[in-house]
């Protein structure tokens, strides 16, 4: 439940409900008295999409919320930019019944109907409602899912494994073996913190094969997945408190007055559920241990021998009528007598006056220090830690590899099962790492998985909100040893370096694979098959290219197969699709991303880079993963996706700080090249026959593209560059951006492996000239790719009001006379053409290059004299000859593509919201970052007088010097030297 502050609480006295819910209250009972089965709250939230009736109801509830006095003056949902929770509940409602969470829905009815109404309690519940959230595991799937689906992901589990993250993995642990002072650390605990489809489960396995392990899958039977569930171990979690138990834990007096009994039971029974399964583990295992002769074998084969009993089946189940959650007859049987000898364990436990008495504290940390001293003596934990030193001892017969290896490791995976709905039920998860955490002496250690990650609880941040009920929050992790300084012990860094590209890594590896990569043509890269060898390894189990498609559009948004649709007003759907097009960076900055950024990593496959442990900060990334990017654009194509996704990125993300916006408009020429790609491949066909192709285009032509991106009128001008260039054939579907300047002997391989890999290069904010990369190939789509033909367009962003010039940035000149004529004189010799410098960087480019010059800042008006679009090529004889389109503002009568994909109004709002506004406040405080630029004039700028008339030009003063020719531009935009090809560096 949310935790409510003081001003809340005061609010909500001061504004109570009273009467105000007794419409509601007269429509729920009717609604009830309307159906047959009296059906509980549970039932009509989760029917709020299929039940008209319901939606109805509990749509009336959310509106009669809405013009309560409290929801008026209540803040909003801590995150939210809407200032008031009215206002956040408008919004939801009007995404409802679509965008709610049924489970929230759930409690806030149950405090809905409840007379007499409490009003803390049912304003909690409202909060609830915002509270960001995986989408709901779906334990009602069926029982026979997908058997070609499940028969791929069995194959692939079978692949050879490529194995960068698991040494990375074992190095850690060594690492933390030899160094880490364990009393200065919680437990000897991993968590496995990453998005989904990386291969978390794969990894854990392989691990398992040279270190003796115990790996538990925390399914129910019959749910999607692989591999199979260990059901009866993830019943034994979830079981209920006993019957035979109640009489020793309520019948306390001093724990029936405590007013948290309920709690309090429930915490006794989840540690005594995790103490048991672990003992039972650990004696079971040692039972089995004890069976093997060390002088046969080494730790390492026994690990293997162990993980070869409780693998997935290897047989082929394409035969006959195999269930395909069938496990190993030994892997079944050994968790059935965990689970039957951790459920007496159990309630032996319950019945133990000294282990109840520990959960009866409420100070910080109590729980977890009196249970490490139960270890000692007799103390109830004691067979716990006596069973694990046993193991241990049994263990250390069998001679390791090496000395620092781990002797054992027990694996939870699909860890999120635990929590269940509300945090009574997370109290699981806490409590099996709370008895674990009195395992630390050991050498053993535990990791934690879950494909469905849900952070803050899998792994809360230090400085995680509580709710005031020590029974429910997670450990403090407090030691006392010196009352005057109490400290905090430390947790391992989650471990986060699962791999992606790993089938293409592992292809370019083989010297005969490569060879074949290397001969594929141009057109074979758009196929499924090519695309899934990039990116998390997920992909590259599919054997149906249809059916992968399907799973990565579900995928982006968050649910499952056949069972979401994506919506364009939706933040997270939003930022999950535009952020595998166009190259999305969230601003860690701004605290209100955290939420935001958890459920794109939860549920929308945005990948981690780095976590902060102290604050829950993710530094994540979109990677390049063509088929998330070939499935996103299917999704912004359909009706009027494309500007609507525009609209939200722009009101939500964008303008509430939650998204970088860039310096100089790059976010906004992504778009727009995107968007011409789009027309091309996918919007022309779309809108001709109303429906989406069998088949992606596999290239398109330069020509084409150009067509889209530019204005009509411009056209003419267009198709007298190059043919080359024209005729040569583009697949970008995505950007991805670099951290590093370019230098020449990278191009050819950068060229290749952006096109096989169907992506184009947003460049490092500091390279000089260039700002964009679009590799294209001038040869044909089923020829062998030959290196030779690589070609780039290249492009400039600048978003000030005063034109740039081509022959300012390249130094030399462009003519539009394309007939070869020479021309008046040069004005620039050709040594001082940044063709003789290393800012150039495609000397050995053998193939004519197309340059971009996207002016966006000029704003065209009727008197503009010069052209919206200049085309022209280098004068010189020298090669590569460089051909260029200089365009001049930013909106649909320069680019197409913005009428085309019928985005225009949306396309203003965006470039305004992305756009500096160049104004002399701006950059004064732009100023204050001394060496933002290195150019002494912008350290000592000359001081700037202001006239009354002037006050509104003088923005153009850009580097400390004052932007001239400010009453030529009432006249019509006219060229300028703006910038160096340095200014940008």
């Amino acid at each position: 439940m949310f935790a409510l502050d003081d001003r809340q609480k005061g609010i909500i006295r001061q504004y109570p409900i009273d009467d105000g819910l007794k419409e509601f209250f007269k429509s729920y009972s009717e609604f009830i008295s309307r159906s047959p089965s009296q059906p509980s709250c549970e039932v009509i939230a989760g029917s709020v999409v299929t039940d008209k009736g319901a939606e109805r109801l509990v749509g009336k509830l959310l509106s009669i919320l809405l013009g309560l006095d409290a929801a008026q003056e209540l803040p909003a949902y801590r995150g939210s930019s809407r200032g008031f929770l009215s206002k956040d509940i408008s919004v939801l409602y009007g995404q409802f019944p679509e965008q709610v969470n049924s489970e929230a829905i759930a409690v806030l009815l149950k405090h809905a109907v409840v007379g007499p109404v409490d009003d803390r309690s049912l304003w909690s519940a409202v909060y609830d409602l915002f509270a960001p959230r995986t989408p709901p595991r779906e334990q009602n799937a069926p029982r026979w899912p997908d058997r070609h689906v499940l028969r791929d992901l069995r194959i692939d589990w079978l692949r050879e494994y490529v194995p960068d993250s698991f040494f990375a993995l074992k190095q850690l642990v060594n690492s933390c073996n030899q160094t880490a002072w364990m009393t200065q650390y919680y437990s000897r605990t991993l968590v496995f913190v990453q998005s989904s489809g990386l291969g978390k489960s794969r990894l854990a396995d392989t691990f398992g094969k040279s270190c003796p392990m115990i790996n538990f899958i925390l399914r129910e039977d019959g749910t999607r997945g692989y591999p199979p569930a260990d059901s009866e171990i993830l019943r034994f979690i979830l079981s209920e408190l006993p019957e035979v138990c109640h009489k020793s834990i309520f019948t306390s007096p001093s724990r029936r007055e405590s007013g948290y009994v309920g709690d309090t039971a429930a915490t006794i029974w989840n540690h005594s559920i995790a103490a048991g399964l672990l003992q039972a583990c650990f004696e079971e295992f040692d039972t089995w241990v004890n069976k093997r002769d060390p002088a046969q074998m080494s730790l390492e084969q026994l690990a293997f021998s162990r993980w070869e009993e409780m693998a997935p089946l290897r047989d082929d189940y394409s035969k006959g009528d195999v269930a395909w959650e069938s496990r190993l007859v030994k892997r079944k049987q050994f968790c059935q007598e965990v689970a039957a000898k951790g459920k007496v364990i159990a309630i032996q436990m319950t019945g133990n006056q000294d282990w109840r008495t520990i959960f009866d504290g409420t100070e910080p940390s109590q729980a977890r220090i009196a249970m490490s001293k139960s270890t000692e003596s007799k103390g109830p934990l004691m067979p716990l830690i006596e069973a694990a030193i046993q193991l241990e001892r049994s263990l250390a017969r069998f001679t390791p590899s090496r000395k620092h290896d781990p002797s054992f490791v027990v694996v939870f995976d699909e860890v999120a099962s635990l929590f269940g709905e509300g945090k009574l039920h997370a109290n699981r998860y806490i409590a099996l790492n709370r008895v674990i955490s009195c395992l630390k002496r050991r050498s053993m250690w535990f990791f934690m998985i879950s494909t469905e990650s849900n952070l803050e609880l899998i792994h809360p941040p230090d400085n995680v909100e509580r709710d005031g009920n020590p029974m429910v929050d997670p450990s403090l992790r407090a030691v006392f040893d010196n009352p005057n300084e109490p400290a905090t012990l430390k947790r391992f860094t989650p471990f986060i370096a699962l791999q992606l590209d790993v089938e293409d890594r592992r292809r370019m590896r083989d010297p005969g694979e490569r060879c074949r990569e290397l001969k594929k043509p141009l057109g074979d890269f758009s196929r499924q098959e090519h695309m899934a060898t990039f990116g998390r390894p997920l992909w590259h189990a599919y054997t149906n290219p249809m059916e992968m498609h399907e799973v990565a559009k579900a995928k982006l948004t968050g649910g499952r197969h056949g069972r979401s649709q994506y919506n364009a007003k939706d933040e997270h759907h939003v930022l999950a699709t535009l952020s595998f097009r166009i190259c999305l960076d969230l601003c860690l900055q701004n605290p209100r991303t955290l939420p935001l950024t958890r459920t794109a990593v939860n549920s929308f496959m945005r990948v981690v880079i780095s976590m902060d442990q102290e604050t829950g900060v993710l530094d994540t990334i979109a990677p390049s993963e063509p088929v998330l990017a070939r499935a996103a654009m299917e999704l912004l194509c359909e009706g009027q996706n494309w500007a609507n996704s525009i609209r939200t990125l722009t009101e939500e993300l964008i303008q509430q700080t939650l998204v970088e916006k860039g310096l100089k408009g790059e976010l906004y020429s992504r778009m727009l090249l995107i968007l011409a790609q789009d027309w091309v491949r996918l919007g022309e066909y779309l809108k001709e026959h109303r429906c989406m192709p069998a088949s992606l285009m596999p290239t398109f032509r330069v020509g084409d593209f150009l067509m889209a991106l530019y204005a009509e009128e411009y056209q003419g001008q267009i198709n007298r560059i190059d043919s080359r260039i024209l005729d040569a054939r583009m697949n970008f579907t995505h950007f991805v951006s670099a951290d590093e300047n370019l230098v020449s002997d990278v191009v050819p391989a950068l060229c290749r492996d952006l096109l096989r890999r169907s992506a184009a290069l947003q460049l490092s904010w500091n390279q000089p000239t260039y700002d964009k990369l679009i590799p294209f190939y001038c040869g044909g789509e089923n020829e062998a790719v030959d290196p030779s033909k690589y070609g780039v367009i290249l492009v400039q962003d600048k978003n000030k009001e005063v034109a740039s010039t081509l022959e300012s940035i390249f130094l030399e000149d462009f003519i539009e006379d394309f007939t070869g004529g020479s021309g008046s004189l040069s004005e620039y010799i050709p040594k001082a053409s940044i063709r003789n410098g290393t800012k150039f960087v495609f000397n050995d480019m053998k193939n004519p290059i197309l340059f971009l010059l996207f002016d966006m800042g000029v704003q065209r008006t009727e008197q503009s004299k010069s052209p919206a679009i200049r085309v022209c090529r280098s004068r010189d004889g020298r090669f590569p000859k460089v051909w260029a389109i200089h365009s001049r503002g930013s909106d649909a009568r320069v680019f197409r593509c913005l009428r085309l994909m019928e985005c225009e109004q949306e396309s203003r709002m965006f470039f305004a919201s992305t756009a500096s506004s160049g104004s002399l406040h701006e950059e004064l405080a732009e100023r204050n970052r001394i060496f933002h630029r290195l150019h002494e004039n912008f350290r000592y700028p000359e001081s700037v007088s202001l006239t009354r008339d002037s006050v509104a030009k003088v923005a153009g003063k850009v580097g400390g010097e004052v932007v001239e020719r400010v009453a030529n531009q009432e006249k019509g935009n006219v060229e300028g030297e703006e910038d160096t090809p340095m200014a940008d560096a």
